[in-house]
């Protein structure tokens, strides 16, 4: 089965590489491993030793001061190399270590004031010949490491201990000393340090993620732009915030949302579109059945004991109706229904966001588990169920877009009216092209993943599910640059799955 499915595989996966190369192409931007970044970091700092004539310890204590750009390191160098050397403390060589005789066999650490055998001893650095034992020395390091990542200082710049000395530490002592976890921290500080200095530079913020995104570089404006990439991770975020990935809707919208969450707004919008106001004590009471069909009734607590009841010719109610028909509620019901408006789209984004939630789980599953179990029920090779990741991926993206869409529909519906029921439209058919996509995965997997499962079955969803993924790429790319450009031009061009 395996040999017969090869050439059906090559043709799929080239292009679906071909389709990752014209996204990269368009985007411009490319991912970097920590192998990567750590790469580049060693050519720089060879050539600066190299052409300063320095050692890879004093090129890479230089290249963090001048924020690891060549060209100033060396132009300073050249310029005023004992300037340079004095405010990056590599100071000119000493004879030997400082109160350390040749013959002796104990020495007194400069920390802990104690005598300790002489094998014991570190010198801090060449330079200055201040030593101190190797307990005092580790401490000194890993305390100064497990402070954290501090810009412009921290274990990137550690100094000699000795009061008023300056001298640089070297990275050479530091990992000598180090224990495995802190010399660890220190390297990625050192990779963090690199990337910050690079505007094109961002690393991931998915935690325990150490890749990089690189960005190409035209120019200011594009580098300060709102502009969603993706990670090897599987992870999208947004470039100028670092948030998730939020497009069709810019950095600041973003931002007044979460201002707006995190506040009793959303309370208050809950209030005016679930409740309405007691005619006699005018104290907000919560509707039990459905408010805009009619069929309610509410009560309010005591002293009031105001009924209010749908059919029911009470005091209250009569009180209500009159003041209903002279019209001294209808702002008030004006009020509630956008509120209510407002509380539905809040409701569709939250419900998004917990499937957005759900679908990353399955996607770990899939690529944790699933393949392998496709692997040995079908008998072929893991990467050749990769077009079910494929799809997996696409349903995330579907499902963020979905989200941060009904987001944009949160604010349209509030300024935009005359395009609110064009969006909607819109947003209900990416809802049902996003539904046939997943419906056809859990569905082809379902099968696929039984042991009776047919090379027919097989292969038909291997046909379907690949092409069925693309038209949704296409759908909900067409949909977010909709969206960013405005909705109004796909009047007349909305396009669903059905008729492609």
């Amino acid at each position: 089965m395996a040999e017969c499915e090869n050439d059906y595989y090559d043709s799929y996966y080239s292009e679906r590489l071909d389709h990752d190369h014209a996204n990269k192409k368009k985007n411009k931007f490319i991912i970097l491993t920590e192998e990567d970044v750590g790469s580049r970091m060693d050519d720089d700092i060879l050539q600066v030793s190299s052409v300063l004539s320095v050692s890879r310890e004093a090129a890479t204590i230089l290249l963090y001061r001048y924020n690891w750009d060549v060209t100033d390191v060396v132009q300073e160098w050249f310029e005023n190399q004992e300037g340079v050397r004095s405010a990056s403390g590599l100071f000119r060589e000493k004879p030997g270590p400082m109160d350390v005789e040749d013959g002796d066999e104990e020495f007194v650490c400069r920390i802990c004031w104690k005598e300790h055998p002489i094998a014991l001893v570190v010198v801090a650095s060449a330079a200055c010949g201040h030593v101190f034992c190797k307990n005092c020395w580790k401490e000194f390091i890993s305390k100064s490491i497990n402070e954290g990542y501090v810009k412009d200082g921290g274990c990137l710049m550690l100094r000699c201990p000795q009061d008023s000395c300056g001298a640089a530490v070297g990275g050479n002592i530091i990992r000598s000393l180090a224990s495995d976890g802190d010399k660890n921290k220190y390297d990625k500080f050192l990779a963090r340090s690199y990337v910050e200095s690079r505007a094109n530079l961002k690393l991931c913020p998915t935690p325990g993620c150490n890749c990089a995104v690189e960005l190409d570089n035209r120019g200011p404006d594009r580098l300060s732009k709102n502009f969603d990439v993706s990670c090897n991770c599987m992870y999208g975020f947004c470039w100028n915030c670092l948030g998730e990935a939020h497009s069709p809707v810019d950095c600041e919208t973003v931002a007044l949302w979460a201002v707006k969450n995190s506040s009793d707004l959303e309370t208050e919008n809950w209030l005016l579109a679930n409740t309405k106001p007691c005619p006699k004590c005018q104290r907000r009471i919560e509707n039990v059945g459905d408010i805009d069909n009619g069929d309610w009734y509410m009560t309010c607590a005591p002293p009031c004991g105001c009924d209010l009841r749908n059919g029911e010719e009470t005091l209250a109610c009569n009180t209500y109706e009159k003041a209903k028909n002279e019209g001294v509620y209808d702002e008030v019901e004006k009020t509630r229904r956008r509120a209510k408006a407002s509380w539905d789209y809040f409701e569709r984004w939250y419900n998004n966001h917990l499937s957005l939630e759900r679908a990353f789980l399955d996607l770990h599953l899939m690529k944790n588990q699933n393949l392998e179990m496709l692997s040995k029920i079908h008998g072929l090779e893991a990467t050749q169920f990769w077009f079910i990741v494929d799809a997996w991926v696409q349903i995330v993206e579907c499902t963020r877009v979905l989200k941060w869409a009904s987001f944009y529909g949160y604010y349209l519906q509030q300024y935009e009216h005359k395009k609110k029921e064009l969006f909607d439209y819109l947003l209900s058919e990416a809802e049902g092209v996003y539904e046939i996509l997943h419906q056809c995965a859990n569905k082809g997997l379902s099968k696929c993943l039984e042991a009776e499962c047919s090379l027919d079955t097989f292969l038909d969803f291997r046909t379907k599910l690949p092409a069925l993924t693309r038209v949704t790429r296409k759908y909900f790319a067409d949909l977010v640059t909709a969206l960013e450009n405005g909705i109004a031009e796909l009047a007349s061009s909305s396009h669903t799955i059905k008729q492609k």
